[in-house]
Order: structure tokens, then C-alpha cells, then sequence
């Protein structure tokens, strides 16, 4: 059994074709483990839904749900006109190009999501550092961000029920919850929010949304722990389960 990861890149079918590509290549025939972050786990979803029968059990973490910005846009009209990403996105690639983004300077405060929690040990933290100075990084998080429709697309059309698969969401609230909406509409925003996510648990019988509490979008740099845990728990129960080829 094998656990993957897919990085952000393009559209998710390009993405999709690249991952089954690569696994092909290197003679990864067994089960996988998938996990997506963020705008990747529609990638992740699509990958399972064009070959459910590689994968033995998936991971979504903080997953964006399909046309995320013109759902928040209907559940607060006030937003409509923030939610365009490109343009702050471009200003982070050009940042990065010109090896600006590093601690202490403006534009690691401007575009860094989460800055790094200090209290992550030194060479990790020098490790995170050095992957968001990458220009490379920056430039396949926009080219993804620029196709989010284009991938969203893809996923309503070609979406299955993953039959007993084993599938974990983690989902957060905090950033839902700081918007600047009026508190009387703020529970029903949240609420509609954990149901959409709630949705993509129930894709699988076995589907499991887990909200993770306190944490911003940034599941894996907030709470970590809750990433691994995830993983441990959809792996243990696919080395339970019998290797059924769907």
C-alpha cells in the first residue's frame, strides 16, 4: 500500500493524468492511500472518481468544495467583490521571483496564509521556509487557482459514490466564522458550510467529517497532529480490509 500526496498543479484532470502517469511509471500497482489539501482535494476526488479501483482510502484536508468563491459569494454578497485571488496571487509570484518572501520582509506577511507556528522545530520550520521562497511553488498554486472552475467542472461531472471506501474530511470553521457578516447570519453561513463539507464525507459509506477545531484553513500548519492522525486512522483500516478491486 502506498500513500500519496498531490501537489496543486493546473486543472485536476492535468493533475490527475500527471499522478496516474507518474504512479504507472514507477510500478505502483497497489493500494493507495490518497490526500489532497485545500484546492487539491478536488483533485484528489477526481482521481478517485476516474479510478476508484486504485484507491483503498482517502484523506481531504481542509478540501475546497466545487466552485468554493461563487458559493461564498452567494452566502455573503458582500464578499463578491474580494473574492478574485489572482491578483494578490500574481503579486506573490512576482514577490517570489525577486526572493522576497522570507521571514521578516513585507511580502512574507502579505502572502504567507499562516505564517509557520514557531513552535515547530528549527529544521522544519527552515524546511517550510525555503518551500513558499520558491518562485516554482508560487507559480503552481496560481496556475491552479486560475483553473479552480475548469476543475470544479470536472468533478460535478465525472462524481461517483465511493462505496465503502475509507474517507476522512477534516474540516474548519474559523476562517468561515471571521468573515464580516452579521452575527445573525454568521450560524447559518457556518452551518451551510459544514454541510457542504459534510456532503463530500458522504460520498463513502465509511465517510468521516471531522471538524477541526481553533485550526484556520491551514489544517496541516495549525494542527498538524490532526493531519497525521487522519492518516494513520484511514491507513490502519485499510490494512484491516481486504484488498477488493472495485
Amino acid at each position: 500500500m502506498t500513500t500519496v500526496s498531490i501537489r496543486t498543479t493546473g486543472d485536476a484532470g492535468s493533475a490527475v493524468t500527471d499522478l496516474h502517469t507518474m504512479l504507472s511509471r514507477a510500478g505502483l500497482t497497489g493500494r493507495i492511500v490518497i490526500v489532497g489539501y485545500s484546492l487539491s482535494g478536488l483533485h484528489a476526488r477526481l482521481y478517485a472518481d476516474r479510478y476508484l479501483h486504485q484507491i483503498a482510502g482517502m484523506v481531504l484536508v481542509a478540501p475546497n468544495i466545487p466552485y468554493q468563491n461563487q458559493w461564498l459569494a452567494r452566502a455573503v454578497p458582500a464578499l463578491k467583490s474580494q473574492l478574485s485571488i489572482m491578483p494578490w496571487m500574481q503579486h506573490c509570484v512576482a514577490a517570489a521571483e525577486h526572493h522576497e518572501i522570507h521571514p521578516g520582509a513585507p511580502a512574507y506577511a502579505q502572502c504567507m496564509y499562516t505564517p509557520p507556528d514557531r513552535a515547530i522545530p528549527g529544521e522544519l520550520l527552515d524546511v517550510i521556509h525555503q518551500q513558499w521562497e520558491r518562485p516554482g511553488l508560487w507559480r503552481s498554486v496560481a496556475s491552479s487557482a486560475r483553473e479552480s472552475d475548469k476543475s470544479s467542472a470536472e468533478v460535478r461531472r465525472e462524481q461517483r459514490p465511493y462505496g465503502l471506501m475509507p474517507l476522512v474530511v477534516l474540516t474548519t470553521t474559523k476562517d468561515i466564522e471571521s468573515l464580516p457578516i452579521p452575527i445573525s447570519k454568521k450560524k447559518a453561513v457556518v452551518e451551510s458550510w459544514i454541510f457542504e463539507n459534510k456532503k463530500i464525507a458522504r460520498l463513502s459509506a465509511l465517510g468521516v467529517d471531522m471538524i477541526i477545531n481553533g485550526s484556520t484553513q491551514a489544517i496541516p500548519i495549525d494542527r498538524p497532529a490532526a493531519v497525521i492522525s487522519a492518516i494513520n486512522a484511514v491507513v490502519d483500516r485499510v490494512r484491516r480490509t481486504p484488498d477488493r478491486r472495485r
